[in-house]
């Protein structure tokens, strides 16, 4: 009995021991962490400076460890002291990504701090523990700014609050990017991982003599902190602190105001105010100006067919430059029966869908939150387009994407816009050929024609939406070969891959309007891009040709959101080249060339177009070729007026003028 007495004693007597260990062990984790992160930056060095980045990290390694092992035993005055410091590192980690943390006025680089030292004080009082305090204004700010990081990679743009919404999208894509780890990244990353360590193993629990006093002052600094908020979505804190207003320009915005700060002014855009003048009775006044023309007014009805072509652009419309061949032989020298013109769209470098919403209602971004989705944000109910507009002609509506029906919510979204038939990989395309790891537009083609041929005696309106040159453009692959080079930039591989792909768009759309062309019934045939490609396509063409943009232009950065468009007719259509309109125009212009009958809307825009042929989400010119940034659209009664049937379209829907979207008996 004695002798089994002792060994249960040692046993209990060995779990505090083992306990320790394994509580070392784990406290070398974060430490192992860090220099794992040294190692991989290691390997990705673009600088010579960059070896300063990874020593950094070997040193975030060594007192991580050192604050595994030893945190514990601190003094308590020196575990204040790096509770106190906590806030400004986050602050550095998060701002490091985007320029130096120390590149702001001095006001502007304060309300970022305090603001990292509100939230904490805040969290600190309702957890009663500073670790809960430090390791969410560490982790939640620096994992933003790193997802910012990429995004302005990817797209040219940073982060918005409104971007969050799309997480399954970029998921869906992300893979296909060359995504690596740059030792600035990795110092974030462990900069953040550090602070957390020393946040658990600094740990101090928050007591006061007089219980009341944590409670009451959680209170205080949860109010504090939420009118910080508000006081962000304020016009006032723009002139308080000099701030930076303008979303056209987004990633001057977030280096000049923080990116805490520009986030959280940001989030005022979430939400839409209705147009100065906006009323009942002034939407009421206009569908009687402008009368939608009767469903018999069409003298035959053509077959329609857009293409909405995945990231196809000229980007000569950038710099001058010459390639070992022709990269637009066809199109560009496609002259009988065409309209063709510069397109201005609204995004760069993705959110596809806004080009598409553009197009379909009529509709801008100019005066919806920079960085919105309306089709995940706004659309959510039956809202007339230039489908419904056709399917009351009798057309037979199809939509068709060769990607999945999820993307951008387009299978929720194409019913409420008024398709009958939607096609997309999830029950299409079985024999699609890709060109890398997209299916190409010829495969899209193809699978176009074997719909057409299915058709009845009911003309068809067809909208397609491409893949094939969808980014990144790195890398090489065994199904596509690139043979377009540009002079003196022949090992850019983001390049040369880029170009390549337009040569093969040119070539897929050769085809298509070959086939068109022999068949008997009358068809009008659509092709615009949706935005041009990333800066890693556009930057190396700018300093090849010795061209700097500067981001304070609006007539300068425009040049980075024209996209090529051409309409071509197999019976007779007026040769027009030269043009240059938004996309909230080009469905209207496509109908005139139709010879279609026209909504009140349509006609309303014919005339707002010859005032401000482009009105886009990030500025309006007008008929004499002067910029504004969209913001000022309130200067103009006509675009206020345009501006209340939008909101009635997307806000209020009870106020609504049917009469101008729909078409007359």
């Amino acid at each position: 009995m004695n002798t089994e007495t002792e060994t249960v004693n040692k046993q209990n007597a060995n779990q505090p021991m083992r306990l320790r260990i394994l509580l070392r062990i784990c406290s070398c984790l974060p430490a192992i962490a860090i220099e794992g992160l040294a190692i991989v930056a290691s390997c990705n060095f673009f600088e010579d400076n960059d070896i300063y980045y990874v020593a950094s990290l070997h040193i975030g390694a060594l007192i991580a460890l050192i604050s595994g092992l030893l945190g514990h035993r601190s003094p308590l005055w020196l575990r204040w002291v790096i509770v106190a410091v906590s806030p400004f590192c986050a602050y550095v980690a998060t701002e490091s990504l985007l320029h130096s943390p120390f590149d702001m006025e001095g006001p502007i680089i304060f309300l970022n701090i305090i603001l990292f030292y509100i939230a904490a004080t805040a969290i600190m009082f309702i957890f009663g523990r500073t670790a809960p305090a430090i390791i969410t204004v560490t982790v939640l700010p620096v994992i933003l700014s790193i997802i910012s990081y990429y995004t302005t990679e990817f797209r040219s743009s940073p982060l918005f609050p409104w971007d969050l919404a799309s997480y399954g999208v970029a998921a869906t894509v992300v893979s296909e990017y060359n995504i690596v780890i740059r030792p600035l990244v990795a110092l974030v990353i462990g900069s953040a991982v550090l602070l957390c360590t020393l946040a658990v193993t600094m740990n101090v629990r928050v007591r006061f003599p007089w219980r009341p006093v944590r409670p009451v002052c959680a209170a205080v600094f949860s109010v504090l902190l939420i009118g910080s908020g508000v006081y962000l979505q304020s016009d006032s804190v723009i002139s308080d602190f000099n701030l930076y207003p303008y979303l056209f320009t987004p990633t001057y915005l977030y280096e000049s105001n923080g990116f805490t700060v520009s986030f959280l002014m940001n989030l005022r855009y979430t939400t839409v105010s209705k147009p100065n003048g906006y009323s009942s009775e002034e939407l009421t006044r206009l569908e009687s100006e402008y009368v939608s023309d009767s469903t018999s007014d069409a003298d035959s009805l053509p077959n329609v067919i857009v293409i909405m072509n995945e990231s196809f652009s000229d980007l000569s419309v950038l710099a001058d430059f010459e390639t070992n061949e022709p990269y637009l032989p066809f199109i560009n020298s496609f002259e009988e029966n065409t309209i063709k013109g510069n397109l201005h769209v609204s995004v760069l470098g993705g959110n596809t869908p806004n080009s598409e919403f553009e197009f379909l209602t009529g509709l801008s971004m100019a005066f919806l939150p920079s960085g919105s989705i309306p089709y995940q944000q706004y659309i959510s109910n039956t809202s007339p387009s230039l489908t419904s507009q056709l399917s009351s002609l009798g057309y037979r509506t199809v939509a068709m994407h060769a990607f999945y029906s999820s993307g951008w919510e387009r299978e929720n979204v194409y019913p409420l816009l008024g398709f009958d038939e939607m096609y997309f990989t999830d029950n299409a395309f079985e024999d699609a050929v890709k060109v890398r790891s997209y299916i190409s537009d010829e495969s899209l083609y193809n699978e176009l024609i074997g719909v057409f041929e299915t058709k009845s005696d009911d003309p068809m309106f067809i909208f397609a939406v491409t893949m094939q040159n969808h980014g990144g453009y790195s890398g090489i692959y065994n199904n596509f070969i690139p043979d377009i080079t540009v002079n003196g930039l022949e090992d850019n591989e983001y390049v040369s891959n880029y170009i390549s792909l337009i040569r093969e768009s040119d070539r897929a759309f050769e085809h298509l309007i070959e086939y068109f062309d022999e068949i008997d019934e009358p068809t009008v045939i659509l092709m615009f891009g949706d935005h041009q490609p990333n800066s890693s396509v556009s930057n190396p063409i700018l300093k090849s040709a010795g061209i700097s943009i500067n981001s304070e232009s609006l007539e300068d950065t425009e040049r980075k959101y024209i996209v090529p468009f051409i309409i071509w007719s197999n019976t007779s259509l007026e040769k027009n080249e030269g043009l240059n309109i938004s996309a909230n125009y080009l469905s209207t212009i496509l109908v005139e060339a139709a010879g279609l009958p026209k909504t009140g809307v349509q006609k309303f825009l014919s005339e707002l177009m010859t005032e401000y042929p482009i009105i886009t989400g990030r500025c309006i010119v007008d008929r004499d070729g002067n910029y504004y940034p969209n913001s000022e659209y309130g200067m103009s009664d006509t675009l206020k007026q345009y501006a209340g049937v939008q909101y009635s379209y997307l806000f209020d829907r009870k106020n609504l003028p049917f009469k101008l979207w729909s078409l007359g008996d």
